[in-house]
């Protein structure tokens, strides 16, 4: 299903284990859903010839992170957590101990999106813990959502779910699966991660930046506002939902225009366009 550089954070105290592991001790491989715009989506349609076909997934899969860096670098002042993410999942990838594939589905023409969501995790003494369910590799899917996960264990001998996930992991890994392509990230896209990612040393101290960033006190209110015996509560810093941030969001404001022009509507937006945002910015 979907991953995002939120959920590292999500991983708690099992991030600072991965860091502090030597290379190859711990490694977490995922394929993910790369997100695709409408318009990747209809170009990928079109493609018949295998080799056009390569070339477009390596420039989805490029744009994937430089889009990333772009919003980071542009909301730079604006929220430090972007930046502290980005860089803490760019040391991951580049010591190799996240590698990050991307799902293609090809089973039917138009087909939409790599939505399973299927693991399994490895101890020593050959113990296997495999899970399947509903929930994506965010922030939301970790901590926000409902969702129904099913879990098993080897513990009292061969279990045939931790089989049977672990053989379609291994075929879809080695890009053999039936029904969507796996593709890892390029050689291009792995330089541009690898320049922009810290050391070991400087990945801790990431790590405290964001403790602290997050851990801030909130804006207190002023003594001259203080009223009906609320001194001790304080002000929450709300995003505007009316701000439009970048060009390519703008079809929101139309959105809305038109929204409460007509005085109701129904949003029929693709997954990751903003429907949430643009509700609350009618509301």
């Amino acid at each position: 299903g979907d991953f995002t550089s939120n959920v590292i954070f999500d991983w708690g105290e099992a991030l600072i284990n991965i860091i502090e592991k030597d290379e190859g001790k711990c490694v977490v491989k995922i394929i993910a859903n790369p997100n695709l715009p409408e318009e990747d989506k209809l170009a990928l349609s079109t493609f018949v010839d295998n080799q056009n076909r390569d070339d477009f997934y390596d420039k989805v899969t490029h744009n994937i992170f430089q889009d990333a860096l772009d919003i980071v670098e542009k909301n730079l002042n604006r929220d430090k957590s972007k930046e502290i993410k980005l860089k803490i999942f760019c040391y991951l990838v580049a010591t190799r101990k996240l590698i990050l594939k991307f799902g293609f589905p090809k089973h039917v023409r138009n087909a939409n999106v790599f939505h399973t969501k299927d693991g399994i995790f490895y101890f020593d003494n050959d113990l296997k813990v495999g899970f399947s369910g509903s929930s994506n590799e965010t922030h939301g899917g970790h901590l926000l959502n409902i969702e129904n996960i099913h879990i098993y264990k080897n513990l009292d001998g061969i279990d045939p779910h931790i089989e049977d996930i672990e053989e379609k992991f291994e075929l879809s890994w080695e890009g053999n699966a039936p029904g969507f392509d796996t593709r890892k990230l390029n050689k291009k896209t792995l330089d541009l991660i690898t320049s922009y990612a810290p050391n070991r040393s400087q990945v801790k101290e990431y790590i405290n930046k964001f403790k602290e960033e997050f851990t801030k006190s909130p804006v207190e209110i002023p003594e001259n506002q203080v009223q009906n015996n609320i001194a001790n509560e304080h002000v929450e810093i709300k995003e505007n939902y009316l701000d439009i941030l970048d060009p390519k969001w703008e079809f929101q404001q139309e959105a809305r225009e038109k929204f409460i022009a007509a005085k109701w509507g129904i949003l029929e937006m693709a997954t990751g366009t903003g429907k949430t945002r643009t509700a609350l910015s009618i509301i």
